[in-house]
């Protein structure tokens, strides 16, 4: 048999083992020294006689086994060998052996991805993106929105402009989930009056579990909203702004926004729109008036995005009051 044994211990041998080496049916030295069988094998700090119900994690190839040293006994004299094994593994002595996938314990029932290295020349191309701008993922464009007339906690309004709800609770509930629906943690909002009519610790709330930054253009019940102030972007009572719209030969919209509907405004013979609440939808619409109605009665009680504005603005007839300017 190929390999080479050596004793490591001769203690504790039986005498009857002992009278049986001295006879001359002692057993041949092939016969004496096992095959190199899985069933025989041990850790070396071991001293429990071998037998065939050993554990499957001792196992010559279990990861916890040096795969080139394997302790074997024989049950015939209780004497052990340390056998070397013909499949040695140089690396397990390094203190941080080089890895690779072929080294890789192999699965029967997990496929083996196959890798392939490629050359210097081909690094630079394969792992460089000849359009890195359009790889790489663009940040979010904040979307603005238009609201008024929530009247959170407002049970009466219920009854005064006929709203599909049961209790004031109910209208919430969907006003918060209408509004979490469109608009995004990043996303601004701007809210033209009448935000809540209910204590100031329910409207706390109700802030805390609304999306977007918030702007508030104060209406004529915004006491609760006032005791708030610190959770708005800010509170006026006017605002004048400019949306970019690239449709626009300037490039940017102007837009006054206001509680109350106006008749003319700042730039209004320019194109400036308008947008208002207050009303609650009773107002008639003008198509000759570059102005709507924001408030959630109008809207399904959900925020309008200024591209929805846009939308209802090119669908109207107005057309500048004083033609084309001169200068």
């Amino acid at each position: 048999m190929e390999g080479f044994f050596r004793d490591i211990s001769y203690k504790n041998v039986p005498s009857s083992i002992a009278n049986q080496r001295k006879s001359k049916n002692r057993p041949s030295q092939s016969q004496i020294r096992p095959q190199p069988s899985p069933q025989y094998a041990h850790t070396e700090s071991s001293s429990v006689p071998v037998t065939n119900d050993l554990p499957s994690d001792l196992h010559p190839l279990h990861p916890q086994t040096p795969t080139n040293r394997i302790l074997f006994a024989n049950p015939l004299t209780t004497k052990f060998w340390v056998w070397q094994t013909e499949f040695p593994n140089p690396t397990h002595r390094r203190k941080n052996p080089p890895i690779s996938p072929s080294n890789f314990p192999v699965h029967p029932q997990i496929p083996t991805i196959q890798t392939k290295s490629l050359p210097n020349s081909q690094k630079a191309t394969y792992f460089r993106s000849p359009n890195k701008a359009k790889d790489m993922k663009q940040p979010h464009t904040p979307t603005t929105y238009f609201t008024a007339d929530t009247h959170f906690g407002h049970a009466n309004i219920i009854q005064y402009t006929n709203r599909p709800f049961e209790t004031a609770n109910h209208m919430d509930e969907i006003l918060i989930a209408n509004w979490n629906a469109v608009v995004g943690p990043d996303d601004e909002v701007y809210h033209l009056g009448d935000f809540a009519l209910c204590n100031v610790e329910p409207c706390k709330r109700i802030m805390d579990r609304l999306n977007g930054k918030i702007y508030l253009i104060k209406g004529n019940h915004e006491k609760t909203a006032l005791a708030c102030s610190g959770r708005f972007e800010w509170v006026k009572d006017y605002h004048e702004m400019y949306h970019p719209d690239p449709q626009l030969k300037a490039g940017k919209q102007m837009i006054v926004l206001c509680h109350y509907a106006m008749r003319v405004w700042n730039a209004s013979h320019h194109g400036a729109w308008q947008l208002y609440g207050h009303s609650h939808g009773s107002l008639p619409d003008d198509p000759n008036a570059l102005s709507i109605d924001v408030g959630v009665d109008c809207h399904g009680y959900t925020p309008i995005s200024f591209q929805q504005i846009r939308q209802i603005m090119e669908k109207k007839t107005w057309t500048p009051p004083f033609g084309k300017r001169a200068d």
